[in-house]
């Protein structure tokens, strides 16, 4: 009878637990929960892991004042440099590492600081321990308040090695920052000569459109006279759809080259920019490749930060090697608990501690046979990089004199192309040759004009290639982090030589052009120029008005 209730009484109650259960199901599929962004402790949000993919951060305004992102921007190349390296992200993220090893560094001192404890426990025991008599040795209610305090003495190493491997670590993160300065130095070279390249192809593009414009002109005046052939129109008309997808594409280069320095810049890409042209200078004569080669090895940040890595490398091999041996240190335990026996409520002690180990199983020597490897490994990255820097150096030195050299084979070639250009429009306006020779000569001055263009850029590649792989001085203030800047000033660093001289060439690279690039004009017999038209129609206004 008994039985029969109790299974009575179960099926009662299982079935609402079976409908409450199923309804909780139902309202759980029909609506999934709206992910709420979790609060750290700093007041970060953080994202549910129950997203997809965690939002976009927002932006951190980096002044007080937004930006004017409106006028047109106009900078040259050392405030070029000096924006880009204020407030690019991979200079803060280094600087974050040269922080996060100085935060290693405090870590390998800790050991040398006392170590605090504190424990608390409670227990109960039931039913409490006692004499036959009624005499309580261990109540039911226990609590133990325990206060410990260590101290190391000697670490036999320890302490020594870990330190000075954190500090040689910090040293060389400090080198991959200015590895990366020269890095970005370089791309804004190439990327700021690349855009300047662009200008000079535009600035060829619209003089080579404007002269096929003039020549269609000519062709149809002269096909209307009857004096040339309908031939020479649709030749010159194919002419001027060639120079106008030239210079199409030529715009098209500059808008790119302009949105990559706008990029580094953190601007808006369709900002307007406006460069300054650089100046070329010839290179310094007294430049000893050797000498450049010696200079080098001593100031490359890439160079040296591999020699720091494998100082640190060196100390981890002895920090592994110390840690099988003993420690010695000092012990202070205070406890306060409740009367259990004939234990003393406060009890006190103090243990000098002498730990030796015997047996680890093997981890102190393999750690050792991992760090003497690491030490190996970067000794041959040393040796590789030295190879590939001093091969750097000897390419780039042969670059800068070869490159000099083609900037006057380049010029002699401008030169005589305007030459060819004057002779093929006399024997066109003469009657002598076709427009076929006229449209060669117009090309082959335009292609001469961006070759004197493209040579002038190489050279400056390659100059700038030559300080990057020599570690040159920099070419405007440099913002480094204090400690940095002090080290290097007190090492007298960077000391690179110099690969150009101060005087100035007289050659440009830039929208200003010189007055020789302008497109000649064509005269054409029997045909007046565009200045004797205007000259004619101010004299006719004149009489008109007497």
């Amino acid at each position: 009878m008994k039985l029969h209730q109790s299974s009575l009484r179960h099926r009662f109650l299982f079935k609402p637990l079976v409908l409450f259960n199923l309804a909780l199901f139902q309202v759980s599929n029909a609506q999934e929960p709206i992910p709420v962004p979790f609060q750290a402790s700093k007041g970060v949000e953080i994202s549910n892991p129950e997203t997809l993919a965690p939002p976009r951060p927002k932006a951190i305004p980096r002044s007080d004042s937004p930006p004017d992102t409106t006028g047109a921007l106009k900078l040259d190349f050392s405030e070029v440099i000096r924006r880009v390296l204020l407030a690019t992200p991979s200079l803060e993220k280094v600087e974050s590492r040269i922080r996060q090893a100085e935060s290693r560094v405090q870590e390998a001192f800790a050991p040398a600081y006392p170590n605090i404890n504190f424990s608390a426990q409670y227990s109960r025991v039931q039913p409490p321990v006692s004499f036959p008599g009624g005499a309580v040795v261990t109540p039911a209610n226990n609590y133990n308040l325990s206060l410990v305090i260590r101290q190391a003495i000697l670490t036999f190493g320890r302490l020594k090695w870990g330190v000075l491997a954190s500090k040689l670590n910090k040293r060389s993160n400090e080198e991959d920052y200015r590895t990366e300065v020269n890095r970005l130095v370089l791309l804004i070279a190439q990327r700021y000569i690349e855009a300047l390249l662009a200008q000079e192809q535009v600035t060829i593009a619209e003089d080579d459109l404007e002269a096929q414009l003039a020549n269609l002109r000519i062709s149809k005046l002269l096909f209307e006279q009857g004096v040339a052939a309908r031939f020479d129109v649709l030749r010159n008309s194919s002419a001027v759809s060639q120079a106008q997808q030239t210079l199409l594409e030529a715009r098209t280069n500059v808008g790119l080259s302009n949105s990559r320095i706008l990029s580094l810049l953190d601007e808006p890409l369709t900002r307007e920019l406006n460069l300054e042209a650089l100046a070329i200078r010839a290179p310094n004569p007294d430049l000893a490749l050797e000498d450049a080669k010696q200079q080098a090895m001593n100031s490359r940040p890439d160079l040296r930060s591999l020699r720091w890595a494998i100082e640190e490398a060196k100390a981890r091999v002895e920090l592994s090697r110390s840690n099988s041996k003993p420690t010695l240190e000092i012990q202070n335990t205070t406890v306060n608990r409740n009367s259990t026996g004939f234990a003393a409520n406060t009890q006190n002690t103090t243990a000098l501690v002498l730990s030796v180990p015997i047996f680890d199983g093997g981890v102190s020597r393999h750690q050792r046979a991992q760090a003497e490897e690491t030490v190996l490994q970067l000794l041959s990255d040393l040796e590789e990089a030295e190879r590939n820097a001093t091969l750097q150096i000897a390419e780039s030195f042969q670059q800068l004199a070869n490159r000099w050299k083609a900037i006057s084979v380049a010029e002699e070639n401008v030169l005589q192309a305007n030459e060819a250009l004057r002779v093929a429009v006399l024997r066109y306006e003469n009657g002598i040759s076709t427009n076929v020779e006229l449209l060669e000569s117009q090309a082959a001055r335009s292609q001469a004009r961006f070759s004197l263009s493209q040579a002038r850029g190489n050279y400056l590649l390659s100059r700038w290639n030559f300080w990057q792989a020599t570690a040159g001085d920099y070419p405007t203030e440099v913002p480094f982090p204090q400690q940095i800047q002090e080290r290097l000033d007190a090492e007298g660093l960077p000391s690179g030589l110099n690969p150009w001289t101060k005087e100035d060439s007289g050659s440009r690279l830039g929208p200003e052009q010189n007055s020789e690039s302008i497109a000649p004009e064509l005269p054409i017999r029997g045909l007046q120029k565009k200045a004797e038209v205007d000259d004619e129609t101010s004299n006719s206004d004149n009489l008109d008005k007497e």
